[in-house]
């Protein structure tokens, strides 16, 4: 019996299904389909376009990201008016790759290598205009003129920093940020004096014995010790 003959016993519905799968296996070897993880990572970028990446618009003009102006504006105005973009570009960023399988961050991280960066700056951006210009009186002043809606962005960024980093990566970020809060000048101090000196910081240490709170006091009354819990 001839190799024909004894394709020719072959039931015709299974000869399909046969051909159909070994046509389908050649195509998938010649054209690997894109795995989960670079599809999760194209939907974030649809999602945040413009916003963290330059990005060629339909005339085919480059229009340069938004973000880096964005949060100048915001940190030279320090108002929610001057903020509202800045912030709604961090929300983008912040519900889109909380929105990811946690294991495709490290694919989403290596593509988009200003990412941690921009949530870095994010989370330091809130923290400082939750603070003010002097130490909140107590924890009940802690939020400054955030809105709750910030509240939200700010931990879901706070969660994608801590997924990524070390813990004591995170606590050294978070030490940095707590010696640029700042307290109020001396009530005696004129104008002149105020713009020739360097800011007063709120928190005491070996670099700067005149601050007048610890670093638990500082916690307390800071942005970082709201319950993300309750915003996630």
């Amino acid at each position: 019996m001839t190799l024909m003959d004894k394709i020719n016993e072959i039931p015709k519905p299974l000869l399909i299904i046969v051909v159909m799968s070994i046509g389908l296996a050649l195509i998938i070897y010649r054209y690997p389909l894109a795995n989960g993880c670079e599809n999760e990572v194209k939907n974030f970028g649809r999602d945040v376009i413009g916003i963290l990446r330059d990005f060629q618009n339909r005339k085919e003009k480059i229009q340069f990201a938004l973000l880096p102006s964005q949060k100048l504006a915001c940190r030279q105005g320090n108002s929610p008016g001057s903020c509202e973009n800045y912030f709604q570009s961090l929300k983008k960023i912040a519900f889109s790759a909380s929105r990811l399988n946690p294991q495709c961050m490290p694919k989403l991280v290596e593509d988009y290598s200003n990412l941690l960066p921009e949530v870095s700056e994010g989370i330091k951006t809130f923290a400082l205009i939750a603070w003010g210009a002097v130490p909140p009186k107590d924890s009940s002043a802690r939020l400054g003129w955030l809105a709750q809606g910030e509240l939200y962005t700010f931990c879901r960024l706070k969660r994608i920093l801590q997924d990524q980093l070390a813990e004591e990566e995170y606590l050294a970020f978070r030490a940095e940020i707590y010696k640029n809060y700042p307290q109020g000048y001396p009530a005696d101090l004129d104008v002149e004096k105020k713009l020739l000196m360097e800011r007063p910081r709120a928190l005491r240490s070996d670099e700067n014995p005149e601050g007048t709170l610890t670093e638990t006091e500082v916690f307390e009354r800071s942005l970082f010790s709201i319950r993300c819990d309750l915003y996630n």
